[in-house]
C-alpha cells in the first residue's frame, strides 16, 4: 500500500513481531521496545526529509524496517542518514532516564546494537563509509565484510556463553535474527 507517496510493504514476520510485542504489553515492554524502533527509523527519515531525498520504498519485516530511496547521497549525507537512527536513540536515553529508566534503556540498547559495525546495520554501514573513503574499494568491501564476520561471531560466542552460564537466550537469539538479516 502507498503512505504519503512512499510503498509501504509489511512482511508477515512483522505483523507476527507485532504481535509478540502486544503479548509483552502485559510485562509493559512491547510497546517501550516498538516505541524505541520506531522513534531510531524517524531518525532515519527526517534526515532524508532534510535532505529533500525521497523515500521510494518503506520495507518492514521482522529483521528491521528497511527504506529505499531514489538516488544515492554524498559521503556526508550517508554518513549523517546512517548515524540519525542511532543519534535519536541516544537523544531519548537522555531525556527518558530521569522519568523512565526502562525506555532509556530500550533505546540505549537500540542505539548500542545499531552502532555495532555489522552490515546492514547502521555502524555495518558507517564502517563502509569510512573504509570506502581510505581504502580502495576492493579493500574496503573485503575489510568492512571481515569486520562485520568478526564482530557478529564475537555476539554470537557472547551470546553463547550469556546462555550458557546465565539462561539468558536474548543476545543468542539476537544473533542468531542478526544472521538472517546479514544474508536477506
Amino acid at each position: 500500500f502507498k503512505l504519503l507517496g512512499m510503498n509501504v510493504r509489511l512482511h508477515f514476520s512483522f505483523l507476527l513481531l507485532l504481535s509478540i510485542f502486544l503479548l509483552l504489553e502485559q510485562l509493559e515492554q512491547g510497546s517501550r521496545f516498538l516505541f524505541a524502533v520506531l522513534w531510531h527509523e524517524l531518525g532515519h527519515l527526517l534526515v532524508l526529509l532534510a535532505q529533500k531525498q525521497q523515500v521510494t520504498l518503506l520495507d518492514c519485516s521482522a529483521f528491521g524496517i528497511r527504506m529505499e530511496r531514489g538516488s544515492c547521497g554524498t559521503f556526508w549525507q550517508d554518513f549523517l542518514l546512517h548515524l540519525a537512527g542511532p543519534a535519536f536513540n541516544l537523544l531519548a536515553t537522555f531525556f527518558l532516564l530521569p522519568w523512565n529508566k526502562l525506555s532509556a534503556i530500550f533505546h540505549l540498547v537500540l542505539a548500542t546494537l545499531n552502532l555495532l559495525p555489522i552490515l546492514p546495520m547502521d555502524g555495518g554501514n558507517l564502517a563502509a563509509l569510512v573504509l570506502g573513503q581510505l581504502l580502495p574499494p576492493r579493500a574496503a568491501e573485503r575489510s568492512c565484510r571481515l569486520l562485520s564476520a568478526l564482530t557478529w561471531t564475537f555476539l554470537l560466542l557472547l551470546g553463547a556463553w550469556l546462555f550458557l552460564r546465565h539462561w539468558n537466550p536474548a543476545m543468542l537469539i539476537f544473533t542468531i535474527l542478526l544472521a538472517f538479516q546479514r544474508s536477506a
